[in-house]
């Protein structure tokens, strides 16, 4: 009990005191949006890297985060974005986005699987791309995002920011809440 309380107080509200928390629809309730600083960011360890191609109407989408064993904290600090970006313009910003104090960081870049022609032309690039594997595991993804301390920086990460603030459970047309998160 001790160690919810200091590492989620709402979900230790929730579990021990049997309070009602949040309004129920939210996806990811402990997501917290706050900035990261950059001393923070400088002790960075465990970086992790994601891309979505994307081309249009939904954008490339590039996001690079941290992850903190020990407090079980995700941080996101850093997107990259755009339509209709090609590879060759995109890997080198992120090439850049992961080089910090003049140092490029090889962190493998889970990128979207469905265009195996991008993730080479990256590898290429000098990026390491390497297959997300996405298959079905959407559902898996979000849970395990929900079930975490998630910091998202929303002036680093504007776009991550908002789209995780509204994701919310489908309802039905009684407002009832389903088990169901819109694409």
């Amino acid at each position: 009990a001790v160690a919810l309380r200091e590492a989620d107080e709402q979900a230790y509200r929730h579990e021990y005191l049997g309070e009602p928390v949040g309004a129920g629809g939210e996806v990811f309730p402990r997501a917290a949006y706050e900035p990261i600083p950059d001393g923070l960011i400088e002790t960075f360890d465990r970086l992790q890297a994601g891309q979505d191609w994307g081309w249009w109407p939904d954008p490339w989408a590039f996001v690079l985060s941290a992850w903190d064993p020990s407090t079980r904290t995700l941080y996101s600090f850093r997107e990259l974005g755009g339509n209709r970006i090609q590879p060759d313009e995109s890997a080198p910003m992120v090439r850049e986005a992961l080089t910090f104090g003049g140092e490029y960081r090889a962190v493998p870049v889970r990128t979207d699987d469905s265009a195996p022609s991008l993730i080479q032309a990256h590898r290429d690039a000098g990026v390491m791309a390497v297959k997300a594997e996405k298959g079905h595991r959407r559902m898996e993804s979000y849970e395990w995002l929900a079930s975490v301390r998630w910091v998202i920086d929303p002036e680093r990460c504007p776009n991550l920011a908002r789209e995780a603030r509204a994701k919310e459970y489908e309802r039905t047309s009684a407002g009832e809440w389903l088990n169901s998160i819109p694409d």
